[in-house]
């Protein structure tokens, strides 16, 4: 999502601040990034070890999302991992509609619950062991930030918010788009690693700081105030 007024304009992310100013459409100091801010709800202050075995994905179950991906990224994990399970959380479209698109081998381990309260899904994060979001484009990526919050390892693409707040390695696995194999991979990765889970899930939260709700809110007001002057200047 990109606004503008006048000469100023605000987007989330900076591969579309890049992209406006590679283009030409602004100069560097008419373009910035804003961002959104989680509740303190999704914030958690420890996540106890414990043996990992299900994997979250949030947002529309959509070709955008990585949904294809996900799904043959987990068809292979849940066969060489017989207590794998799968939640898709936000998906829209109904559980049926989500669960046709897997086979009916692993669709008993697949939950879909399609609409919930943003708050509602505190409790899911706090329940899954490993965020995977594998989405193709991301305005930003709330669902990612509130994972980061809740202390998840993570496995996503270069997308959205995960450009400007996760490093590859440190905070979250980075995966190239369109790749199920690494969807696999990765996730197997943190699957028999405890320490890396715990460490990228501490990375993240440190990490997801920065975007807490009052945070953001101030930031958004500086920036406001910013476009104010240039306006009146």
């Amino acid at each position: 999502m990109i606004v503008g007024h006048a000469s100023r304009v605000t987007c989330l992310n900076s591969v579309e601040q890049n992209y406006l100013i590679d283009q030409g459409w602004v100069t560097p100091d008419h373009v910035e990034v804003v961002s959104h801010g989680v509740p303190p709800e999704f914030f958690l202050k420890e996540r106890p070890p414990r043996q990992a075995r299900t994997l979250l994905f949030v947002g529309q179950w959509l070709p955008m999302k990585g949904a294809t991906y996900l799904r043959d990224g987990f068809v292979e994990l849940a066969h060489g991992h017989p207590d794998i399970r799968l939640i898709c959380a936000g998906t829209l479209a109904s559980a049926e509609a989500v669960l046709t698109d897997f086979p009916p081998v692993v669709r008993s381990r697949v939950q879909v619950v399609p609409r919930l309260a943003r708050l509602a899904l505190v409790d899911l994060y706090q329940d899954a062991d490993i965020m995977v979001a594998p989405s193709l484009y991301e305005g930003f990526g709330v669902a990612l930030v509130e994972a980061m919050a809740a202390r998840l390892p993570i496995v996503t693409t270069r997308v959205g918010v995960a450009a400007d707040a996760l490093t590859d390695g440190e905070s979250a696995l980075i995966i190239p788009t369109r790749h199920a194999p690494s969807i696999v991979r990765e996730v197997d990765r943190l699957l028999a690693d405890p320490a890396l889970r715990e460490r990228l899930g501490e990375a993240a939260a440190d990490a997801a700081q920065h975007y807490r709700e009052a945070a953001a809110v101030t930031d958004l007001a500086d920036r406001l105030m910013r476009v104010a002057r240039t306006r009146d200047s």
